[in-house]
């Protein structure tokens, strides 16, 4: 006798009711895989249902009938049969309405002893996470198995209220809320054992303890409410800042627009919260991509060698494929790991954008949103207009500075003059050749650049993803940085910095060299020479601003690059200048 899909379920369930605790790793291996089968079973049932359907003639009103049945059984199957807490009743109006209300719905839960307890407890805002002599009974497991095929998490959190201890546990795949249980724990010690017994279990079945962010101590001390989903908060006073600088603060820290560009990329925010990102995660994103390099630069790569990195990175870096195969995910070449490089440089940056926005959330509720995170930055932004001396020439020079194989328009939205606290004094312009120069990034890193200024790779980071070694880039033309503000993840527009660089006696170059950071005695940056230059230069102040038009070099033929990119290795010689919000056509 064949067994239904139903059936199949109805006896998963039997089992872990029959069992009366908590699915064991094998069990919920068990129930992901049959999850994961469910959509070839799908498509298979799907191919016969056309073909039968061509030899017979339709009936009236079937076809109506079984679109209707399919979509209701799809529907249950994506959300009802994955969290014991779901209902599966609900109509297609009613789930679409609860989806809307979702994303401006503010969802409260307790923080204890620096962490959050799980929203997804019922009345999570009523419990407290225990602390059991030294130990905070709270853990964040995750595995990512590229051969079986696993993409899974585990959080295990002891708990208590005024009725008591409970253990509480959910699971599932990275991608939906999974399933829950809460186990009435009795004592603190029981339930300290029980979670100890759970979590360890979990990790002798290759699953890692992820580390996220501990909220501060004097919110563990007031077991405060914390947002979870942010909605909008209207503040009492109004902006004194320009309306300009205004819109400008809006999009660095619009946390909607940044969280669909790391989705956009395959980060998964539900099971890593921007705002849980702790630098211990970063650093091993850092430290596994590395190991991927080593391994990349073999003659001959072991493919299960980098099959078990590369879930090692999906384990530390959480990654939403749905139901893909893992497998067709490996990071097996240079380029894939420049992509997951490049993901880590910005979470880096957004890390320190959601703590602004967290620090501001949980201020004062009297002060102006706005002002508040402006102030966080420590930068003082200004709206540049004709009355500024060197605005034409800025203008100019982003006009004429575009590279003939860059096939986008750049229109100025705004132009604004920028000083970093504290970063003048610091320059050091001794070596001399300052140079006003380029340097694009992603919306999404601009929170981090402009509170904490341009940064080199840490010492972790892989070294192949940047062509002159570990430093800061920069162009001579505007169009070549353009390319690294990625907008389409912003809806067309994009952040450009100019820079003023104590270039010094320059290491020229002609191809990449990934420790050209180890300069000759006497030089203090690297040029990587391109075959377009810009016509001429202009002076601002004691600086010069590259113009066009765009030419091409004859004197050196086997130049790799179309366009100079300049390296420095010394933070110090940096001081950022002009920030420009441009639309991107």
């Amino acid at each position: 006798m064949v067994k239904t899909r139903r059936g199949k379920k109805r006896e998963i369930k039997a089992v872990a009711k029959k069992k009366g605790q908590d699915s064991s790793d094998s069990e919920e291996e068990k129930i992901d895989t049959s999850v994961q089968n469910r959509g070839k079973k799908k498509a298979d049932n799907t191919k016969k249902t056309k073909a039968s359907a061509k030899s017979k003639p339709k009936a009236k009103g079937s076809t109506k009938n079984k679109k209707q049945k399919k979509a209701k059984r799809k529907k249950s199957e994506d959300s009802g049969q994955e969290s014991d807490a779901s209902g599966s009743d609900k109509s297609k109006s009613s789930k679409k309405s609860a989806k809307e209300e979702e994303k401006i719905k503010e969802v409260t839960s307790s923080i204890s002893h620096g962490v959050m307890v799980d929203h997804k407890v019922p009345g999570a805002s009523g419990y407290e996470v225990i602390k059991h002599g030294s130990q905070v009974l709270s853990a964040h497991l995750m595995c990512a198995d590229l051969e079986k095929n696993n993409n899974k998490f585990y959080i295990a959190q002891g708990l208590k209220k005024s009725s008591g201890c409970y253990l509480w546990t959910r699971w599932g795949r990275v991608g939906i809320d999974g399933k829950t249980k809460m186990i009435n724990a009795s004592t603190e010690q029981f339930c300290a054992n029980l979670f100890n017994k759970k979590v360890n279990d979990k990790k002798n079945h290759r699953y890692k303890e992820v580390e996220l962010a501990v909220e501060p101590d004097k919110k563990s001390k007031q077991n405060s409410k914390a947002k979870i989903k942010k909605k909008k908060t209207i503040r009492k006073e109004k902006s004194g800042l320009p309306p300009k600088v205004q819109n400008l603060i809006r999009f660095i820290f619009n946390m909607n627009l940044i969280e669909k560009s790391v989705v956009k990329v395959g980060y998964n925010v539900k099971k890593m919260p921007l705002g849980n990102l702790s630098k211990q995660t970063i650093s091993d994103g850092y430290t596994i991509l590395k190991s991927i390099e080593k391994e990349l630069a073999k003659k001959k790569p072991i493919n299960s060698t980098l099959s078990t990195l590369s879930g090692d990175f999906y384990t530390t870096i959480p990654h939403d494929i749905g139901y893909k195969k893992l497998k067709d995910f490996i990071i097996n070449t240079p380029k894939i790991l420049k992509e997951k490089l490049d993901l880590v440089d910005s979470l880096r940056d957004i890390r320190i954008a959601a703590e602004i926005v967290n620090q501001v959330d949980d201020g004062d509720d009297d002060a102006n949103e706005l002002d508040a995170q402006y102030k966080k930055m420590n930068c003082e932004i200004v709206p540049m207009d004709d009355s500024f001396p060197e605005y034409k020439t800025l203008l100019k020079a982003l006009e004429t500075t575009h590279g003939k194989t860059h096939h986008f328009k750049l229109t100025p939205i705004d132009v604004f003059k920028i000083e970093r606290e504290g970063e003048q004094k610091k320059f050091d312009g001794k070596v001399g050749n300052k140079m006003l120069l380029w340097h694009g990034s992603r919306f999404s890193n601009f929170g981090g650049i402009l509170s904490q200024g341009l940064r080199i790779a840490p010492p972790e980071a892989p070294v192949s993803g940047y062509m002159f070694g570990k430093g800061v880039y920069f162009a001579d033309i505007v169009s070549k940085s353009a390319g690294y503000c990625c907008s389409h993840l912003s809806n067309k527009e994009g952040l450009l910095l100019l820079c003023e660089v104590a270039i010094g006696e320059t290491n020229d170059l002609t191809n990449a060299k990934y420790d050209a950071n180890k300069l000759p005695r006497g030089k203090h940056s690297t040029l990587g020479m391109g075959k377009w230059i810009p016509d001429h230069s202009e002076d601002i102040d004691d600086a010069k601003i590259f113009m066009g038009p765009i030419q091409e070099e004859s004197k050196t033929k086997n130049r790799c690059l179309r366009y100079n990119e300049y390296i420095t290795y010394d933070i110090d010689r940096i001081v950022m200048k002009y920030l420009f919000r441009c639309k991107f056509s």
